[in-house]
């Protein structure tokens, strides 16, 4: 690969990147079952008041939402992502700080989990440190088969957004 290449590469990555900074997807998020378009549309914005009202406990106005919109193609037993671009990349924020909150919430919001819209090579790059840090976790495990200190370890990469994440462990002692 030539050096203007990378550069073009490089330079193409950033655009991408900032393009999806304002950007949160949501999964798992129930979808009216309606063959219109419209109809639909306005159901997801409505969940999305809802859920940001009940569930996060922040007001969010239609102003402070440029777009929104599901990913994928529409299966019949299937419900795609929902991807929520905002004015600015404050309001992202906002949402993501608050989503820690959803331990706390109603059934119906629980089961919702919020992501930053990566781009294909940020998801390689927190598969990757995941991976690296569960192999990890499996060598010190089989070196500690007769440990006492067991309980439920969770992989948690840090910093997804950046050229650097990390990977943080947190235990749960069972």
């Amino acid at each position: 690969m030539t050096e203007s290449s990378e550069v073009v590469m490089s330079l193409e990555q950033e655009r991408e990147t900032e393009k999806r900074k304002n950007n949160v997807i949501l999964y798992r998020v129930s979808e009216i079952l309606s063959d219109d378009v419209e109809d639909r549309k306005a159901g997801d914005m409505a969940f999305f008041h809802e859920f940001c009202d009940e569930g996060l406990k922040i007001t969010m106005s239609n102003g402070d939402i440029e777009q929104m919109y599901r990913l994928g193609k529409r299966e019949q037993d299937k419900v795609g992502p929902l991807l929520v671009r905002f004015k600015d990349e404050e309001t992202k924020r906002e949402v993501i700080g608050m989503a820690k909150g959803l331990k706390l919430a109603r059934p119906r919001y629980k089961e919702i989990s919020i992501a930053h819209d990566l781009t294909p090579q940020q998801r390689e790059r927190v598969k990757e440190v995941r991976r690296k840090a569960m192999d990890e976790l499996q060598e010190e495990q089989q070196k500690d088969a007769g440990s006492a200190n067991k309980g439920n370890v969770r992989i948690i990469v840090v910093g997804q957004t950046s050229a650097k994440p990390r990977a943080v462990r947190v235990v749960a002692m069972v």
